[in-house]
């Protein structure tokens, strides 16, 4: 049954409509963030070492020849081969510098995935913020004659669906 809103209305004859505020939101998704193409879009990754030319000292960085996937960087120490030396190494990794996500983008959440330490291990210096737009983390890695330590960065990020959170 159709009713007329004047007749329902009673005594209001004149009041028969209503003001409506509709924000849409745009769908939120997230995603792993990919070191290279954060590095092709001008994010920044070094190390630097403190110890003998015999350790190994590397990282995936924005390197897309690694054999690891594009949505980790990992970080690597190792003294546990070669000539016997007496110290070991230390080192400084810093990933994502100088780099901001766009397009409403912001870091969800991080974690330090599958770590391999023998004889030496690693700590944050500056870890990504959750819910700013910097992906930006420095950790120190150490490891003593015969160890070895290798940590896997992993960068969640979140934003508007369809967006491009690099450029």
């Amino acid at each position: 049954m159709l009713t007329n809103l004047n007749e329902s209305a009673g005594a209001n004859r004149q009041n028969n409509t209503r003001e409506l505020t509709v924000t849409i939101q745009p769908k939120l998704v997230t995603q792993p963030i990919d070191r290279v193409t954060a590095k092709e879009a001008g994010a920044h990754f070094s190390v630097t070492k403190d110890g003998p030319a015999l350790c190994v000292v590397m990282s995936s960085g924005g390197d897309s020849s690694s054999q690891n996937k594009n949505d980790e960087i990992w970080f690597w120490v190792d003294c546990s081969k070669g000539v016997k030396i007496l110290t070991g190494v230390k080192a400084n990794f810093e990933a994502y510098a100088n780099f901001n996500l766009k397009n409403g983008w912001k870091v969800k959440s991080y974690q330090i995935v599958n770590p391999e330490i023998f004889r030496g291990g690693w700590n944050w210096v500056t870890t990504p913020a959750n819910g700013s737009t910097s992906p930006h983390a420095k950790l120190h890695l150490w490891s003593d004659f015969g160890g070895k330590v290798r940590v896997t960065l992993k960068v969640l990020i979140e934003g508007p669906e369809g967006t491009n959170p690099y450029q």
